[in-house]
């Protein structure tokens, strides 16, 4: 981040309408066969019946999570953006990493869905230029490729 450049992010923008934010909700809600994602009403609905909906739950988290942690790192530790296939891993792994506290029917499925991220993860690429591949620079996010909003990450 450059000195004296303001980044507006609000939370629904980062977490719901953000172009990334949009594609990844639309892998996950493919994975789990739900609609989920849109905003926060739709991800929290289901932390009513969090044993019903656990791995539901433990995705979401694990998608929120990974967000917040991947903003962090681009705001605050200089790391670039290089596409898609960062933030993939870094839910799968996230979900990975708490396998071995869920049950065994739950850490199955999660695990399902792991494979799954990892398979579309697989499918961008991180070199500039390439299909999937973009950095991201301050005014120039290129989410129009994706034919979906602009990420707020310009300066004003």
């Amino acid at each position: 981040m450059k000195p004296g450049i303001k980044y507006p992010l609000s939370k629904k923008n980062l977490f719901f309408d953000c172009c990334i934010a949009k594609l990844i909700w639309q892998y996950v809600s493919k994975f789990l066969d739900l609609n989920l994602g849109i905003d926060f009403e739709s991800v929290a609905r289901f932390w009513l019946g969090n044993k019903k909906h656990l791995v539901t739950n433990a995705v979401s988290a694990a998608v929120l999570w990974s967000f917040w942690k991947f903003r962090n790192e681009l705001c605050f530790q200089g790391r670039v953006w290089m596409g898609m296939k960062e933030v993939l891993y870094k839910i799968a792994k996230t979900l990975e990493r708490w396998v071995p506290v869920m049950q065994q029917e739950a850490g199955d499925a999660i695990k399902k869905v792991v494979r799954a991220l990892e398979q579309e993860a697989s499918r961008h690429s991180t070199d500039v230029g390439q299909p999937g591949g973009f950095v991201i620079k301050v005014g120039s996010i290129g989410c129009s490729a994706y034919g979906l909003q602009r990420c707020n990450f310009e300066s004003e």
